[in-house]
């Protein structure tokens, strides 16, 4: 038999290397090897030691189906022999055997349903080309059908009850459960080789046809170590030669991968490149193959900031916050100016923002403007701050105590002129410095608001900041003087309150100025 098998085995063999077409979900595969058994005559020793050294040549097919990466279903027959000779066998666990002299043969066809699960790659070992190792281990199990028809002989055994009890008890049919554990090897992207081991759980005591007349506490079991040759059947033609048949290949003409219908996808992020808009980098099916780095769902190409998070409408950047405020664009109401009130600044902490405020740089209550006498006349418009009055006589009272002397008017300059951008008074404006000085002087009592303007011809901040400067100044120049700076009060008002047109230079010029007026003089 052993040679008959190995004539079968290699015709066939120089019959599959003959295919070249790709693989498809089918294979046939013939197998040869050798079987042991372990069964009630010459087998299982005084202590259930295996001690048979009947092993038999067999031989089977198997037709497989692929059913998905790992697995495949398998349908397969095995034909071998079992046999045994109580007098065949010298061994210590086996004293007695020989005079009891029981013998036995039989065929043994087994027919299964099984299933290997291949637990590194697939079982038709797909996409073959692209893998370091060709192995492809498996394990098996199932169920089967084994059948034997025993030729017992008894010899002198003395006991025919047990006998006639075996005979009776004996079929040619048993249920076994196949388990096993093999390895295939591709010779082509047709052709395999395989080695396996299997056996059967030992289920069932009459494969040998003895049972009670012998050693009932053991039951009979086989092994099977086979070698195989197996082919593709059914497969289709394959022009990439990337294991997917053409009339599957969704890129027939480029080799690809089985799990992408034939289709390469060279970034792996398991989108085909065809269908990839990124091919070389590995993204998202949402953004169809492109990828999003920062999940903020904008990809990569079109993200000005693909580290982090933002918003669409700032091309994928976060709300930026253009003055560095610490508020965001979005909700602040100055954002290209560092401010604490709704992002908007409030140089003198009134509450009150600048641009709204008409004493920016001056800490006031009435709309951010100090209101000396509390007659809700600013300081800077009442030309009596720090008494109480009307707004009908400028903010001083309706009528005025009566005084011995005579009334002293009030010292009022508007015309305290300065260069363009500049705390420069024009020269012409100089000598109402020495005025000021002189009034100060004749009034002892006397305080002074000075108010500084500029024109508008830059925006606001700048100009309440230069106004400030030019009101600063001539306070600065007034102590130089000799005034007492409890008597001064400075303030600003920017490009507002303007005397002159803005349009013209002469007007202009009107507008750059410093108000100095006099109060509490008597």
């Amino acid at each position: 038999m052993g040679k008959s098998v190995l004539s079968t085995f290699l015709i066939l063999f120089s019959s599959l290397l003959h295919f070249t077409q790709a693989q498809s979900k089918w294979d046939l595969q013939f197998q040869a090897g050798i079987m042991e058994h372990g069964s009630d005559v010459h087998s299982w020793g005084r202590h259930g030691q295996m001690i048979t050294d009947q092993a038999k040549f067999g031989g089977g097919a198997i037709v497989g189906y692929s059913l998905n990466e790992h697995c495949q279903l398998r349908v397969n027959y095995w034909r071998s022999k079992l046999e045994g000779n109580d007098k065949n066998i010298e061994n210590e666990y086996a004293l007695g055997h020989e005079i009891r002299a029981f013998s036995f043969t039989s065929p043994l066809h087994e027919i299964g349903l099984s299933i290997e699960y291949h637990f590194l790659q697939d079982p038709m070992n797909i996409d073959v080309l692209k893998r370091k190792s060709k192995w492809s281990p498996y394990v098996l199990g199932g169920v089967a059908l084994s059948y034997t028809d025993p030729a017992v002989n008894f010899a002198h055994y003395v006991r025919k009850g047990k006998i006639n009890q075996d005979k009776e008890n004996v079929r040619n049919w048993y249920m076994q459960i196949p388990l096993g554990l093999g390895v295939r090897y591709p010779i082509s992207e047709v052709v395999f080789l395989s080695m396996e081991a299997r056996g059967v759980l030992p289920l069932h005591d009459y494969l040998d046809g003895i049972s009670v007349s012998a050693n009932p506490n053991k039951n009979d079991a086989y092994q099977v170590l086979a070698l195989g040759l197996g082919i593709n059947i059914g497969a289709m033609p394959d022009l990439d030669k990337d294991g997917v048949n053409d009339d599957e290949d969704e890129c027939p003409d480029v080799f690809g991968l089985k799990s992408l219908n034939g289709c390469p996808d060279t970034d792996e992020d398991g989108i085909a490149d065809y269908k990839d808009e990124c091919p070389l980098l590995p993204g998202l099916q949402t953004f169809k193959g492109c990828p999003d780095s920062d999940g903020d769902g904008i990809v990569d190409a079109a993200d000005q900031c693909p580290e982090l998070a933002g918003l669409e409408k700032y091309f994928g950047c976060p709300t930026p916050d253009s003055d560095g405020d610490g508020i965001n664009d979005d909700v602040d109401q100055c954002p290209n100016i560092i401010g604490t009130i709704n992002g908007c600044p409030d140089s003198d902490d009134d509450g009150v923002i600048d641009m709204e405020d008409p004493c920016p740089l001056v800490f006031g209550y009435l709309n951010g403007c100090p209101d000396a006498d509390g007659d809700s006349i600013a300081d800077h418009l009442d030309a009596c701050p720090y008494v109480a009055g009307v707004a009908s006589k400028n903010g001083c009272p309706l009528q005025e105590k009566k005084s011995a002397s005579p009334a002293v008017r009030s010292l009022v300059l508007t015309d305290l002129y300065f260069e363009t951008n500049s705390t420069e008074l024009i020269i012409l404006s100089r000598p109402r410095l020495t005025q000021i000085r002189d009034y100060a002087s004749k009034y002892p009592t006397a305080h002074f608001n000075i108010t500084g303007f500029a024109d508008s011809r830059a925006d606001d901040d700048y100009n309440i900041n230069l106004s400030f400067k030019r009101a600063e100044r001539i306070y600065n120049d007034l102590i130089k003087m000799g005034i007492d700076a409890q008597r001064l009060h400075i303030n600003a008002m920017g490009e507002s309150a303007p005397l002159g047109d803005n349009s013209t230079e002469e007007g202009r010029q009107m507008n750059r100025r410093v108000e100095v007026r006099s109060y509490g003089q008597n």
